[in-house]
């Protein structure tokens, strides 16, 4: 799971197109994956894996197994969408768990097709 986070944060780095969204943001996403917990915190463009968050302007707590997870991370499903079909669970504003999932859509992984 940390290795599925930094290669999250490598692509958020990557697209310009969300520093939008991360520019603006004070937010901690706190992942709890079977025993493990992760934090994700996103402050003044810089998205990154940090030990704690406990100064953020907001925060949201994200609970599920690995797999689920590791789906969400890869682009497979959307935020909401696996908590809906109980994949996992979300604790947070609604404000920010939409710009989350606005987040993961954009950096999700594009994939090309070879049709030879």
């Amino acid at each position: 799971m940390h290795e599925l986070i930094k290669d999250f944060i490598s692509g958020i780095q990557n697209k310009q197109h969300l520093m939008l969204l991360i520019n603006k943001l004070d937010l901690c996403l706190n992942i709890e994956a079977g025993n493990e917990t992760f934090h994700l915190y996103f402050k003044h463009g810089v998205a990154e894996a940090s030990s704690f968050c406990t100064q953020a302007e907001d925060q949201v707590i994200l609970v599920g197994n690995e797999k689920m997870l590791s789906e969400l991370f890869n682009g497979k499903i959307k935020l909401r969408e696996g908590e809906r079909l109980n994949y996992f669970t979300i604790k947070g504003s609604f404000r920010s768990i939409l710009v989350l999932e606005s987040i993961f859509h954009l950096s999700r992984p594009t994939y090309v097709e070879i049709i030879i």
